[in-house]
């Protein structure tokens, strides 16, 4: 053999084979895909358009949709002028499936997407005074509970104070 040439196999293969690189991109496209499980919390209200809060989030107005990450013991409260505030203690289990190991397998091994959708409804109940009105107002609210302070002898001195319209 001649010392300027090479033997056949002394020549370098290309950079990996589709053998080799074919299992590093299907891995590559399964963690790309991992963790696509959507957690969802809907809330309706009778009527709609309450101010919703989640925990210490104002998270919007009824009807709504809010993409949530973590199960456990969670405050769902509801505002709407006129009407009661609505608020209540959730307990959001996870499934079965959300549960450790087998999150780890739904999540990162079998990336199918799932979706946890919980559906709240709530019907508020309407604010009545004293005489059955509706849409008690704020202001004869505070007169009428200054007026019985005075009377039990608890007055010291009248706050001035207005409500502003539209706060819970």
């Amino acid at each position: 053999m001649h010392p300027t040439t090479t033997p056949h196999h002394a020549h370098p293969k290309p950079l990996g084979s589709w053998r080799q690189v074919l299992p590093s991109l299907l891995c590559g496209a399964f963690l790309l895909c991992g963790c696509r499980t959507r957690r969802i919390l809907a809330v309706e209200s009778v009527p709609p358009g309450a101010l919703v809060r989640f925990d210490e989030e104002i998270i919007g107005h009824t009807p709504l949709e809010h993409e949530f990450v973590h199960y456990g013991k969670r405050r769902l409260t509801l505002y709407l002028p006129g009407y009661h505030t609505w608020s209540e203690r959730l307990d959001l289990d996870p499934p079965l499936r959300a549960r450790f190991p087998l999150d780890v397998i739904w999540e990162l091994i079998i990336p199918l997407g799932r979706t946890d959708r919980r559906l709240y409804h709530v019907e508020l109940q309407r604010d009545r005074g004293e005489d059955g009105e509706d849409n008690v107002r704020v202001d004869i609210f505070l007169e009428r509970a200054w007026a019985r302070r005075e009377a039990a002898g608890k007055a010291d001195e009248k706050p001035n104070s207005t409500p502003i319209d539209g706060c819970p």
